[in-house]
């Protein structure tokens, strides 16, 4: 990415130069503008300001290009961390770099997707498991406190109880 970044930073310096010089030519060419008149720091300056333009410009247009697909990923990794698993980027759109990205991403979500479907089964489950043998457990000891209750029946409960607790 920073090879990519660097190259194309040249790359519009270079344009830039090209495009102010090319320009400058054409102006003096249709003789809109004479070099020879003009004073040679005032040329300098004009052209040091139409390449600045031009390249300001060139790296709009090429930082646009960049920063759009780390964008959307920005966007996109911000809504999953608030737990919104059902964000997806479009691969296909983005070659190369960020279109490797984009799909690593997808599988990542994927995968967090299924974890948070297990872990609620998980939880689910746990809770079944507990509440089964709380709820024996609270009707036997009610039963337990009845005053007319036998011996026998003391112990069956109480057996029953012990059983639910393991």
């Amino acid at each position: 990415l920073w090879r990519l970044f660097v190259l194309s930073s040249l790359a519009v310096m270079l344009g830039a130069a090209l495009v102010t010089f090319f320009f400058t030519y054409l102006l003096h060419s249709l003789q809109l503008f004479n070099i020879a008149a003009r004073n040679p720091l005032q040329v300098a300056a004009m052209q040091f300001f139409s390449i600045a333009l031009v390249g300001f410009s060139l790296s709009l247009f090429v930082g646009r290009r960049f920063t759009h697909p780390i964008e959307k990923m920005n966007s996109a990794i911000s809504a999953v961390a608030k737990g919104d698993f059902s964000v997806r980027i479009d691969a296909a759109s983005d070659a190369g770099l960020f279109g490797e990205a984009a799909q690593n991403f997808n599988q990542m979500v994927d995968s967090l997707s299924k974890m948070e479907i297990l872990q609620s089964d998980f939880i689910n489950n746990v809770s079944h498991e507990f509440n089964t043998p709380i709820t024996s457990i609270e009707g036997y000891a009610t039963l337990l406190r009845d005053p007319d209750i036998s011996p026998a029946e003391i112990e069956e409960y109480t057996r029953i109880i012990l059983d639910s607790t393991r």
